[in-house]
């Protein structure tokens, strides 16, 4: 899981070729040792900005970089909830598969006309997006897995158990195309070695203002950020993230804590409005 403890900011200038200008530029280290070790390696960061600019090779990419993110609460070593860039807490999993569908695709022509010809209704988009879920999850190579479904705002969110699922492998891969998980979230998914859940509302869901979250956060933000929070966690009492619908190839019985805390962070059995 690309989730980091620590977090050092760290400024130099990189000279430009052919004598150009120098730029200023910021590096952000990390560790989960060390303010330290996070420090080294920001020094390292701003070595290798050079090497590039230089025209030599760095062993890390730009797109590689883990996201800055506030850690709120460590359930486990695996189980780590943060706040992300516009305020809600994510649950980051190492071992809880989450798949994030958003949008509801139409029923097609050709499935559509078939059910008229048989007499049979055509079914609503988020009816017809449910029941490819269910035939998804039906699959022999699912039919192991207890799966949880919910609604949210959006779409649907799955909760895959029972099959050992890791970040970024083709299995994972294969699931998240095969229940048509979000683009994005899947890459990100990839990109931070974990699968990640939102638990608190999208601000503007809810009618609060939005706000940028920056982290490491500047000491002169502490008060504001207290303040936006306050009123972000009070606005966010009437609503629920998801809401839980059914649990597919098995017993809807829960035991396992993660999945209890994140039922109970979203309010997923509130019947609150979705946001």
């Amino acid at each position: 899981m690309r989730i980091y403890r620590y977090w050092v900011e760290k400024y130099g200038e990189i000279r430009m070729p052919n004598g150009g200008v120098p730029q200023p530029t910021r590096v952000y280290g990390y560790s989960n040792e060390s303010p330290e070790e996070a420090g080294r390696l920001a020094d390292r960061l701003l070595a290798d900005v050079q090497k590039r600019i230089d025209g030599g090779r760095v062993d890390w990419e730009y797109d590689s970089k883990p996201i800055r993110e506030e850690i709120v609460r460590e359930l486990s070593p695996q189980n780590i909830v943060t706040r992300n860039r516009y305020g809600a807490e994510v649950l980051n999993s190492e071992n809880l598969v989450f798949v994030d569908i958003d949008g509801f695709r139409p029923v097609p022509l050709l499935a559509g006309l078939g059910l008229l010809l048989a007499g049979r209704r055509r079914p609503a988009p988020e009816e017809w997006a449910l029941g490819l879920i269910r035939k998804a999850a039906a699959r022999p190579e699912y039919a192991s897995c207890l799966i949880r479904v919910y609604r949210t705002s959006a779409g649907f969110r799955l909760i895959v158990q029972g099959k050992g699922f890791t970040p970024g492998s083709p299995e994972t891969r294969k699931l998240m195309r095969r229940f048509g998980a979000d683009y994005l979230y899947a890459t990100l998914c990839d990109a931070q070695k974990c699968f990640r859940a939102r638990l608190t509302p999208k601000p503007y869901r809810i009618r609060h203002h939005g706000r940028k979250f920056i982290w490491p956060r500047p000491p002169e933000h502490e008060e504001e950020t207290a303040e936006w929070l306050a009123a972000y966690r009070r606005k966010s009492e009437p609503y629920a993230v998801c809401r839980y619908i059914e649990t597919l190839n098995g017993n809807a019985n829960v035991s396992d804590p993660v999945i209890l805390f994140h039922d109970e962070a979203t309010r997923a059995h509130s019947g609150g409005k979705l946001a």
